[in-house]
């Protein structure tokens, strides 16, 4: 990892934060109005919280990247997260900060879940032509596609939610493609860029089982990657498990390793001066 991907944390960090904030509003488990709020922490780090959803480490994060003081840092976090009563939390630690970060979140019971890799890739506008089994779904076929994700592991998916999230899905902002193999959608991905932004954030890869490597993941990111060029963004992130086939797929394509994150998740409640609210 050189010096500019450390130089460009601190943007993807604010993009990571922006995106958590927007899945917030899209989640498809309730139909609760998210109540995000964010903070920067005085030494350094980044923390959003969801006050509508507490206890899930999906939206309560911990972002501890450009750290000056570890400790006075996750200190700060703590704090922040009793005062607002979020219960649990999900801590991302940059590589050069786990020996200090490490022995901390042990202590308050925190338990390391898994080492997540973020890839950048920096766009040179050269064209380049994705499979023609690929295209872009607009916002009209959100309907299907949020029957698609129901079928496919999501569960079923409750009337009142679907009214309340149908309008963040396959719009302008949160692009979604599809490849279509034999009459029905096989796999699909996104690609989310924020209002007016530069850079854009790949997720929601995912493709059926039975139609499993036959290049359909390689095809979403030549798709995406295209989009990206067309609409003039510097450059796109991704995040895959270490070493995953997604994380070969996104290297074949181009994308270079930024960090290697380790991500922990732990009870707020129980820590030495913080009550249970």
């Amino acid at each position: 990892m050189g010096s500019s991907a450390v130089q460009r944390r601190p943007e993807m960090v604010a993009l990571e934060v922006a995106y958590t904030t927007f899945n917030a509003g899209r989640t498809l488990r309730d139909a609760l109005a998210s109540d995000v709020e964010t903070a920067v922490l005085p030494h350094g780090g980044a923390l959003t919280l969801d006050l509508a959803r507490p206890a899930d480490p999906d939206f309560n994060q911990l972002f501890l990247h450009d750290v000056n003081v570890v400790a006075t840092s996750w200190r700060a976090a703590l704090e922040l997260a009793r005062a607002r009563g979020i219960r649990r939390l999900r801590v991302h630690v940059e590589p050069e900060h786990l020996a200090q970060a490490s022995p901390m979140l042990t202590k308050a019971g925190f338990r390391l879940r898994w080492s997540q890799s973020y890839l950048v890739h920096d766009l040179d506008h050269q064209a380049e032509s994705p499979r023609p089994t690929v295209r872009r779904i607009e916002h009209a076929e959100a309907d299907r596609f949020l029957d698609t994700l129901s079928t496919s592991g999501e569960g079923s998916l409750p009337a009142e939610v679907r009214r309340a999230r149908r309008q963040f899905y396959c719009t302008n902002s949160f692009r979604t493609w599809v490849v279509e193999l034999d009459g029905q959608w096989a796999g699909w991905a996104t690609l989310w860029v924020p209002d007016g932004g530069r850079h854009g954030l790949f997720g929601n890869a995912f493709t059926l089982q039975s139609f499993r490597r036959r290049g359909i993941h390689q095809a979403l990111l030549s798709a995406r990657l295209e989009d990206a060029r067309r609409l003039g963004l510097d450059w796109v992130i991704d995040d895959v498990l270490h070493g995953s086939g997604s994380h070969r797929n996104a290297e074949r394509a181009g994308f270079r390793l930024a960090t290697v994150r380790t991500v922990w998740e732990g009870d707020v409640v129980g820590q030495p001066g913080i009550s249970r609210q």
